[in-house]
């Protein structure tokens, strides 16, 4: 008797945790998976930054996996946008007043349009991202990429808010 209390009790929990799933790409349009990104403006003094700022911003997309980077012809979603915004401010002093390390402060303004329903899924809006490099041992081009990171981390939470 005890035995088969035991098994179905294991069997009971066996069914409950079958049925839970989690899943952390959570629902999204299925059309507006496929992306092309369009080649960001420049706008701020800072020569080549939108090509830098672009690359960075595809290669996040890759390396997220929920979106597929495919030419205009084949997207869902056109991603547009500027670079407006690029600050490079001290951020540690050693004890001598040398500059050990500096914050990127990167604004780029962006929009994700719906080219099947032909309107704005997120409309134009200035995202603000920061990262931080250390003199000794990295170039500005990782604080640039930090900064990418950072404001692709809010973009993806903001996708997906809207999606809801």
């Amino acid at each position: 008797m005890k035995k088969v209390i035991t098994l179905r009790i294991f069997s009971f929990f066996i069914l409950v945790l079958s049925a839970c799933t989690y899943s952390f790409s959570g629902y999204f349009p299925s059309h507006l998976k496929k992306v092309s990104v369009h080649v960001f403006q420049n706008k701020t003094m800072m020569y080549g930054l939108e090509g830098t700022v672009t690359e960075y911003f595809i290669e996040k997309i890759r390396e997220d996996g929920r979106f597929r980077i495919v030419p205009d012809n084949q997207a869902g979603m056109i991603i547009s946008g500027s670079v407006v915004g690029y600050k490079k401010i001290p951020f540690r002093y050693d004890e001598g007043g040398n500059i050990q390390a500096y914050n990127i402060e990167l604004k780029l303004e962006l929009e994700f349009f719906d080219r099947i329903n032909d309107k704005p899924f997120l409309s134009r809006a200035t995202y603000t991202g920061n990262g931080t490099f250390e003199v000794a041992t990295e170039s500005e081009e990782e604080g640039i990429k930090r900064a990418v990171e950072d404001i692709y981390s809010t973009v993806i939470h903001r996708l997906f808010q809207v999606a809801f």
